[in-house]
């Protein structure tokens, strides 16, 4: 994350869209997009200048109940930069009131329905219904993201996005929330976040599994995505996207080892043993070709070099 404070925003969509965006990836990336383009507008509106702010959006496409609910997560810095020089946004405007006179809600349902105008078929019944979405939600599509939301420190950017995109590589709900399994129902909890009331669901087995499954992405659809400052794109990458760790050092990707690499991406040690926690000597890189066991190249250790091997396959067996 770059030196400077950043802000969570959540960007919902209702729910009578959640069929038409779930079940289609290409709608899903263009809610991504939609979220992205919504920061940048609202920033460049009250600042005057169209500055490039740096944005990892998470798409999420599930409640807590495992109904569909789409919507974006997103980690955000609070302003960009522009000719090399850096602008704060630090009010997100959410209601109009004073001298605002657009909104983040408003920004974000226009972006959506014309990404859904384009993308759905041009029939008079699609455009009759997204006249009426936008009737009805005359004030925009709620976003979360009030000062409470503000990140200011490496440590909570490093919690927030290990929050966001917990689901990314996980299902989407854990084993401690299934309360109970009958042979025929399954017995769900949840927290509902307004009330922080404890809710339990009762569903069919066949029913749970449908919902479970109906949430895993297609193939080499990316959930996570990174715009602007944090793109890997962005033209001026290798300045802007240096490292900087959770105790604050900074550090160069390029000069990072395999190590340091592993250790900065899943916050483990990859020669530390999981079961004993001592650090492991590196013997060897052993791999699988063709139903064999194969070794790449290995190390002489002081205290294995008294053993000798005849040939690598003969090693494998041994490392095996």
């Amino acid at each position: 994350m770059l030196p400077v404070t950043h802000r969570h925003l959540t960007m919902t969509v209702p729910k009578m869209l959640w069929d038409i965006i779930h079940d289609d990836p290409d709608k899903q990336r263009l809610l991504v997009k939609a979220s992205y383009k919504t920061i940048r507008q609202i920033m460049g509106i009250y600042l005057k200048v169209d500055v490039r702010p740096g944005a990892l959006c998470v798409l999420h496409n599930y409640g807590r109940d495992l109904k569909k609910n789409c919507h974006v997560h997103m980690i955000v810095t609070e302003g960009g930069e522009f000719n090399g020089e850096w602008y704060k946004f630090t009010y997100f405007p959410f209601v109009k009131r004073g001298r605002v006179y657009t909104t983040i809600n408003a920004l974000w349902r226009d972006n959506v329905l014309e990404a859904l105008r384009l993308s759905l078929p041009r029939t008079e019944r699609n455009q009759r219904f997204l006249r009426g979405i936008r009737r009805k939600y005359s004030n925009g599509f709620y976003v979360f993201g009030d000062n409470s939301s503000r990140i200011k420190t490496n440590r909570s950017a490093f919690n927030k996005a290990k929050y966001i995109t917990r689901y990314v590589r996980h299902p989407p709900i854990s084993d401690r929330r299934i309360k109970s399994y009958d042979g025929e129902n399954v017995t769900i909890w949840y927290d509902q976040p307004s009330t922080l009331e404890r809710i339990e669901v009762t569903f069919p087995v066949l029913e749970f599994i449908d919902r479970v499954l109906v949430h895993l992405p297609k193939n080499r659809f990316h959930m996570v995505v990174y715009y602007g400052l944090y793109s890997p794109r962005y033209i001026n990458a290798p300045v802007v996207q240096m490292i900087f760790t959770i105790s604050g050092d900074v550090k160069d990707p390029k000069e990072l080892t395999w190590r340091e690499s592993i250790m900065l991406n899943t916050g483990q040690d990859p020669l530390v043993c999981k079961y004993c926690k001592e650090e492991m000597i590196f013997v060897c890189i052993a791999y699988q070709w063709k139903r064999r066991l194969k070794v790449k190249y290995y190390l002489d250790v002081d205290n294995l070099s008294a053993i000798e091997y005849p040939d690598e396959n003969s090693f494998a067996r041994k490392l095996g």
